[in-house]
């Protein structure tokens, strides 16, 4: 909310405590700070200000007013990179948030279009989808898609994403593909914009950049909260957790690329705040790996590192590695 800070300008704006007793016809110099709230609607706020003696009980009163004005402003996150085997894809999440003090995207403050480029016109394909329900992975019939590297210009977000207020976000992912004649080592550098077609908000963009690799261990890491005394829903999403709560961790560990890769570790750390509750188990969710051993993990109710050792992961072949922690109470 709302705070006032009062500080002396004779004496380096430093914070006053208190004030000492004034004699008969004396006077103090004080300044008021006043700190608007984040996100505070434009308007004309009244303050009163009051001295008051805690001595004679006698006081002043005096009427002040802040005007706040209209800021408008958002933020696109984040940059990326990644790396795909030939023919593979890969998604990229943003996030645009609003840090505008009115709303936007309503048609009278903003418009809000989207725009995607590549920087290579051959071999690369990429697309954007408006991420409905923030999961961070593409639903066919629900995440809408929204433009391709391939158009040209800028479009306007779908009118059912519809009008957004102060620190209320867009989720968006950016799906890239490179085709299968690309040869290792070649690179794309794709770019998200996001633009008001009324210019009262600066364009923001970020860029996703990608490059092909023969053999590519990819990694997912999701999580889960407690559902009854074992895993709930796994997802990339964020949740909220108490003391003494359990939280469950799965690494899909995947050759993506088209060769195989050979003595793969993979290691993983305790949260700060957690410790070990369930140990690690590593098991082969598609192939015939030959050699997958959990080589270290700490001890139950300690902290520590977990890693895994894969002697070979042929292309499309996948480890699961999965353990629980305890939040510390």
């Amino acid at each position: 909310g709302w705070s006032v800070t009062f500080k002396d300008p004779n004496n380096g704006n430093s914070t006053i405590t208190n004030i000492t007793n004034l004699a008969a016809g004396a006077s103090r110099q004080i300044t008021a700070e006043v700190t608007v709230p984040a996100g505070y609607a434009p308007g004309t706020v009244d303050l009163f200000f009051r001295a008051l003696s805690s001595t004679t009980g006698a006081e002043d009163i005096i009427h002040d007013a802040v005007v706040v004005q209209t800021d408008q402003n958002m933020q696109l996150t984040s940059n990326n990179t990644g790396q795909v085997s030939p023919g593979g894809s890969i998604n990229y999440q943003h996030t645009l948030t609003i840090l505008s003090n009115v709303s936007e995207n309503d048609g009278t403050n903003s418009d809000l279009q989207v725009e995607l480029t590549n920087s290579e016109a051959i071999g690369w394909t990429a697309v954007v989808y408006w991420d409905t329900n923030g999961d961070g992975v593409i639903t066919n019939g629900t995440d809408s898609l929204l433009t391709s590297g391939a158009a040209s210009g800028s479009v306007d977000l779908p009118a059912s994403v519809g009008s957004k207020s102060f620190n209320q976000t867009i989720k968006f992912i950016v799906k890239v593909t490179g085709l299968g004649s690309l040869e290792d080592g070649d690179d794309n550098i794709t770019t998200l914009i996001i633009s008001d077609s009324q210019t009262n908000l600066a364009t923001k963009s970020n860029t996703d950049g990608t490059t092909i690799q023969a053999g590519l261990v990819k990694l997912d890491k999701f999580q889960a909260p407690d559902a009854g005394g074992s895993a709930g829903t796994f997802s990339k999403n964020p949740f909220n957790v108490l003391p003494g709560d359990t939280v469950y961790y799965r690494i899909v560990i995947n050759n993506d690329g088209s060769q195989p890769v050979t003595t793969i570790s993979v290691t993983d750390d305790t949260p700060t705040f957690t410790t070990m509750l369930i140990a690690a188990t590593a098991t082969v969710t598609s192939g015939t790996v030959g050699s997958v051993t959990v080589t270290s993990q700490p001890s139950i109710g300690a902290t520590g590192t977990i890693q895994v050792d894969i002697d070979q992961l042929d292309p499309t072949e996948t480890v699961t590695l999965e353990f629980a922690v305890k939040v510390d109470s």
